[in-house]
């Protein structure tokens, strides 16, 4: 735009007034307008607000109520911002982040302080914590059949046992064979 229009434009205005001559200072001051004209667009239209992602994977064996919780935390920041950041568990939780930050206990929360996120991007954070599940995963075998019961008292999601079951979602107290 600002070759194909502003600079034409400039000339035949500055030929018509009869100053030419005054093109070595419009031409760098055009520039400056539209750099900043340019910058401006570009900052109204990011986003300023900060937000995260949270992926929770349980490992459990059958008959047991006690698994181990891995929690994946994507936090995302469009300026250079620290965050604390804490996760509550009902159990013991160790706090991950590339050895950079010190866990602590605020209000007997495992807290991450001072997570330095860059500018526009993404710092990543694991939990890990033993979790309850209520009476756990149930399983029962009938020959070659395999029957899943559900006794956590949560629903489950992407259940999968070997290579052999996979399951997209089981209620509490639902089953699966």
């Amino acid at each position: 735009i600002y070759i194909f229009v502003l600079v034409p434009a400039q000339y035949v205005i500055l030929k018509r007034l009869d100053k030419l001559e005054w093109a070595g200072v419009v031409t760098p001051a055009l520039a400056v307008l539209f750099a900043l004209a340019a910058y401006g667009f570009g900052q109204r239209g990011r986003s300023r607000e900060s937000f995260f992602n949270v992926a929770s994977v349980v490992e459990m064996e059958a008959g047991r109520s006690t698994g181990q919780a891995i929690t994946g935390v994507g936090l995302f920041s469009p300026t250079y911002s620290t965050y604390d950041l804490g996760i509550k568990s009902t159990g013991p939780t160790r706090l991950h982040n590339s050895g950079k930050n010190a866990e602590s206990l605020v209000n007997g929360v495992p807290t991450l302080r001072n997570l330095s996120v860059p500018m526009w991007s993404i710092e990543s954070t694991e939990a890990v914590s033993e979790v309850t599940l209520g009476q756990g995963l149930e399983v029962k075998r009938h020959g070659d059949d395999v029957t899943l019961i559900n006794n956590t008292g949560q629903v489950l999601h992407s259940i999968r046992v070997g290579n052999a079951i996979n399951i997209d979602r089981l209620n509490p107290g639902q089953s699966h064979t």
